[in-house]
C-alpha cells in the first residue's frame, strides 16, 4: 500500500508532513512545538513566575488563581485558534496538563485536515 504525503500548514504556524499513518518522529515534532507554544504563552502572562515554568508546574506554583487559570486557557485558545470543550479546560491546572489537551486537539485538527 502507498502512503501519500500531504504538505499542511496550519494558520499556527506549525509545518508538519501528515501521512495516512504518522510516523512517531512526526508525533514528537508536534508535541515539541505544542509544547514551546504553550510555554511561550506562559511566559507572556504578566503574573506568570517564569524561573518556575516547567512541564511539571501548576497553575498555583506559577503564581496564578483560579480566575487566571481560566483567563490562562482563554489565552491559550486564542493563540492556537480553536476553543476546547468546557470539561477538559476545567481539567487544565498546570503546564502538562495544557500541552496534552492542545495536542490533542492539534492532532484532531490534522486529521480532520488531512481528510478533507
Amino acid at each position: 500500500m502507498f502512503v501519500r504525503a500531504l504538505r499542511l500548514i496550519n494558520p499556527l504556524g506549525f509545518q508538519c508532513r501528515k501521512f495516512r499513518f504518522c510516523s512517531t518522529t512526526q508525533n514528537k515534532e508536534l508535541l515539541e512545538e505544542v509544547t514551546a507554544k504553550v510555554l511561550q504563552v506562559m511566559k507572556s502572562a504578566a503574573k506568570c513566575k517564569v524561573d518556575k515554568l516547567s512541564e511539571k508546574a501548576t497553575f498555583e506554583e506559577l503564581g496564578f488563581d483560579s480566575l487566571e487559570g481560566v483567563e490562562m486557557v482563554v489565552a491559550l485558545e486564542e493563540n492556537f485558534g480553536f476553543d476546547i470543550q468546557d470539561e477538559e479546560a476545567e481539567r487544565i491546572n498546570g503546564v502538562g496538563e495544557a500541552i496534552a489537551v492542545f495536542y490533542k486537539y492539534v492532532v484532531q485538527r490534522n486529521s480532520t485536515s488531512v481528510k478533507q
